[in-house]
C-alpha cells in the first residue's frame, strides 16, 4: 500500500518488541520522529535497549497517557483486543492525520466449519475479542470515523519455506502432505488473495485511512 506518505512523527500504539518501529527509522528519512506505547510491561521491557535520540518508547495507554498527535498511527493487530473498539477507534481517529491498520481476518469459511474453535482458540492464547471479514474491519473503520484510503490482503504464511524432507516413511507422508497444502495456499494467494481469505485463515488486511470528512479536529 503506497500513498507517498512522508511524516515527520510516527507513533505505533500497541508496538509489542518496538520492531516495526526499529526497521521503519532505518528506512525512513532521518529526521522523523518516532513513539511506542504498549500497555504490557514486557513488551516495554524489550523495547527499551532499542531506544535511540529518534526513537522512543512509553509504557501506558496512549489514549490515556498521551495528548500528542502525530503524523501517522499504526496500530497493527490492535483493535480486535480492544474490549469498546468502536469507542477506541473514535477517540484515535482525532490523533493522527493518517492511520495504519494491520486487522485479522479470523473468520473465514474454515474457520467456521470447525465450530468457532479457531477463534475460541484465538480469544484464549492471542486476546482476540473481535472477529472480522474483510468486509466487516472496512466497515467497522468507516464507523469509527475514518475514511479508507487503500487496502491490501496480507497473508502469515506468505514467506514459508518447505519443511525438510524426513527419513521416516510415515514422517515423508506427513511431509509430502504439508507440502501440498501449501503449494495449493501459495498458488491460491499469488491468484486471488481475496478470495483465498474467505476460505483460508491466517490472511489480514493491510489499511491506509484518515479521519473522515468532519472528523478532524481544528
Amino acid at each position: 500500500v503506497s500513498h507517498n506518505i512522508v511524516p515527520r512523527s510516527v507513533c505505533d500504539v500497541g508496538c509489542g518488541a518496538g520492531e516495526v518501529l526499529v526497521q521503519l527509522q532505518k528506512r525512513m528519512d532521518k529526521a522523523t520522529r518516532f513513539f511506542g506505547f504498549d500497555t504490557a510491561q514486557t513488551a516495554i521491557d524489550l523495547c527499551k535497549p532499542k531506544e535511540n535520540p529518534g526513537l522512543k518508547f512509553q509504557k501506558g495507554d496512549f489514549l490515556a497517557d498521551s495528548r500528542d498527535r502525530y503524523d501517522l498511527i499504526l496500530a497493527l493487530d490492535v483493535f480486535e483486543h480492544v474490549p469498546d473498539y468502536l469507542g477506541f477507534l473514535a477517540k484515535l481517529s482525532k490523533r493522527a492525520d493518517k492511520f495504519v491498520f494491520h486487522i485479522p481476518l479470523d473468520i473465514n469459511a474454515s474457520t467456521v466449519l470447525l465450530g468457532s474453535r479457531y477463534m475460541m482458540y484465538m480469544r484464549k492464547n492471542y486476546g482476540h475479542l473481535h472477529f472480522f471479514t474483510a468486509e466487516s474491519a472496512l466497515a467497522t473503520l468507516e464507523e469509527g470515523g475514518y475514511s479508507v484510503l487503500d487496502y491490501k490482503y496480507t497473508w502469515d504464511r506468505e514467506r514459508e519455506v518447505y519443511p525438510r524432507m524426513p527419513k521416516s516413511l510415515l514422517g515423508k507422508l506427513k511431509c509430502t502432505i504439508e507440502w501440498a497444502i501449501l503449494t495449493v495456499e501459495q498458488f491460491g494467494n499469488r491468484l486471488s488473495p481475496r478470495f483465498w481469505s474467505r476460505i483460508r485463515k491466517q490472511y489480514n488486511l493491510l489499511v491506509i485511512a484518515e479521519p473522515a470528512r468532519g472528523n478532524v479536529e481544528p
